[in-house]
Order: structure tokens, then C-alpha cells, then sequence
């Protein structure tokens, strides 16, 4: 077992319980599947969480952090002599991330709200987490002791969402949708989010909404937009007619604009004909026929505005994002509200 330089916690293997009492610990968090060993006895400590899950690409550990967090936390408060063991079954990927996740806690919590805000950013995430791991994982458990690239990818959505794992949260949301598209079949019961929206959307963009072109009825929130990076902005931009170098939204001598509900504040990179988003409530009784794929028409005027795919679509400037529940572009119009 080794200690975290920082605090009070020690990251161990399943071997390590056996003599975490002579060791002095006052608490352990459990992360394996199934009983404990027969010869561990939760009563020889102020406090045990057992935790059942396994180390593999599918496993939601996010939606732990909240627990654990606050297990560690009241253990090193109530008193400083607290010594609290983190162990799974090798000390390699399940302990090393629910320990990062309370890092990246701290580190949160300590920072000033500009420094919160950068982290929304997937790089700042990133390297937060890298520096902690440096830092705070390295010395004690050498280089080689790494969450998977799963349980990683979870920690970096964890540090952009706020240090807060839960459903309230868009990246939390659209993480877990993806999950369940990876399965290859329809989701039973997808999280479905509203239409209307002032929470700000994803990457800091201001709120917004679309609106169908032929109605005006709400469609969807930017708090549920799906973005990404486009694949190659250069050549997409020019294909639809648009300056190379040019910022998002703006437009060159073919300027299709009002057609295509294209403004200069658009969420979307002018090359991104579809908007990407996560399943918003009046589109439930299409999403749960338990089909592959389908179309979407407006909910009010029955106009089609766009499809879905749980397996994936790939978006006019090339990348491939799933699943693929989306609006066109050139059927709608984003209002700031």
C-alpha cells in the first residue's frame, strides 16, 4: 500500500486488508465485485464502503465519486489521526480514480471561480488530471498505476462538469447516452431533457434555443447540444460555401444565412449542417418504438426536422458522433434567449 502525499489516504490491493489493522486504519473504501473476504471484519474500523464494481470500459465509476467524496472527507475531518485505506483487487485502476476524483475535489474547491471556469475545457480538464497524477499518484504508486481509459475519460467529463457527477449535468448526461447506444440496441428509457432551457450550453456557449422554421414551436435547448470539433474546418467550410478562416457562423459571397438559420453567435462551426443533441422529451413516443433508427418531425406542425440513429450518423463536416439524434440546420432557427 502507499500513501498519498497530500492527505491521509493509502491506495492498496485486496492483499493490503489483511493487515490494514495493524496498520493503524480507521477506514477503508472497498472496490471489488461480490463479498468481502471471510476474514475481514468491518467492525474493526470506524468505518467501511463497499463499493461493487468491476474495472472495465462500461463500468459508470462517476456515478460514485458523490459517495466516496464524502466518505473520505468526513474520515480526515472528524479527526487528523484518521488514516483511510482506498483499495480495489491489484491497486491499479478502480482505487487510483475514486482517489483522483476526491483530488480533483480539493483542487476544485480550492481554486478561485476563473480557475473553476477554465476547467470546462477539455484540455484544462485533462491536464488537471495529469498533474495529479504526477503529482499526487506517481510518488506513491509509481508510473505504471493508471485508471483505464474509460474510468480516465470519466475523471476529465468529472473535472469539466464542476467536480459534480450527476444528472444535472450535460456532459454527465451525454456520457451515459453514449453507453447505452454502445450496447446496439435502443435504450429502454434515455434521460430525456426539455425543450426550453436558460442553463447555458455546452462549452460556455450562451442560452439558446431552436425553434422549427415553420411553426416557431421549441424544439431544443443548447443545454442539450451534442458539439464537436469539426474533422478538417478548411476543406468542409469551403465545400459549403464558406471563407476559409473564417470564424464560426460567419460567411463568405455564397451567404445562405436566412436558409439555413445561420447566425454569427451560432452554437454550431459554420461547416455543421445537423445539431447533435441529447433526447429532449417530445421526441419520446419516436425514440421508444425500439427502433435502430427513424425520422423526427415537429411535435406541433408534424414538419419533418430531423432523424435519429443510435448507431451513429456522421455530421456534413465529417465527424461521426453517436448515437445521432438531430436537427437540421436549415430547418430551424437558434434564438438566444
Amino acid at each position: 500500500m502507499s500513501k498519498i502525499p497530500a492527505y491521509n489516504i493509502y491506495i492498496g490491493d485486496l492483499a493490503s486488508l489483511e493487515t490494514a489493522k495493524d496498520a493503524g486504519f480507521t477506514h477503508i473504501v472497498s472496490l471489488i465485485p461480490g463479498a468481502m473476504p471471510a476474514t475481514f471484519n468491518p467492525t474493526d474500523f470506524a468505518g467501511h464502503l463497499h463499493i461493487e464494481i468491476d474495472d472495465n470500459e462500461v463500468t459508470n465509476i462517476m456515478s460514485h465519486f458523490t459517495d466516496t467524496n464524502k466518505f473520505i472527507h468526513d474520515a480526515l475531518s472528524s479527526n487528523e489521526d484518521n488514516k483511510v485505506l482506498v483499495h480495489c483487487v491489484a491497486g491499479m485502476s478502480r482505487s487510483v480514480t475514486i482517489v483522483l476524483a476526491y483530488l480533483l475535489l480539493q483542487a476544485h474547491l480550492a481554486k478561485e471561480p476563473e480557475a473553476r471556469e477554465r476547467l470546462m475545457l477539455e484540455e484544462e480538464a485533462e491536464a488537471e488530471v495529469d498533474r495529479l497524477l504526477a503529482e499526487q499518484i506517481a510518488p506513491a504508486r509509481g508510473l505504471s498505476t493508471l485508471p483505464n481509459e474509460s474510468f480516465r475519460e470519466q475523471l476529465i467529463i468529472y473535472a469539466r462538469s464542476g467536480c459534480d457527477a450527476s444528472p444535472a449535468r450535460p456532459l454527465y448526461r451525454q456520457w451515459e447516452l453514449r453507453q447505452q447506444a454502445a450496447t446496439g440496441v435502443p435504450p429502454e428509457a434515455p434521460r430525456y431533457v426539455s425543450a426550453i432551457s436558460r442553463e447555458a450550453g455546452a462549452e460556455g456557449h450562451p442560452a439558446s434555443i431552436l425553434r422549427c422554421k415553420k411553426c416557431r414551436t421549441p424544439l431544443a435547448a443548447s443545454a442539450g447540444f451534442i458539439l464537436h470539433t469539426p474533422a478538417d474546418p478548411s476543406t468542409a467550410a469551403l465545400a459549403h460555401g464558406y471563407r476559409k478562416g473564417a470564424p464560426a457562423g460567419a460567411t463568405g459571397t455564397t451567404n445562405m444565412a436566412p436558409r439555413n438559420g445561420m447566425i454569427f453567435t451560432s452554437s454550431l462551426p459554420a461547416q455543421c449542417m445537423q445539431y447533435f443533441m441529447e433526447p429532449v422529451k417530445w421526441m419520446r413516443p419516436e425514440l421508444e418504438k425500439g427502433l435502430l433508427e427513424g425520422k423526427l418531425g415537429c411535435p406541433k406542425c408534424a414538419a419533418k426536422v430531423g432523424s435519429y440513429s443510435w448507431r451513429g450518423g456522421k455530421c456534413s463536416c465529417g465527424v461521426w458522433v453517436t448515437p445521432a439524434i438531430e436537427i437540421q440546420r436549415a430547418r430551424v432557427d437558434e434564438v438566444r434567449i
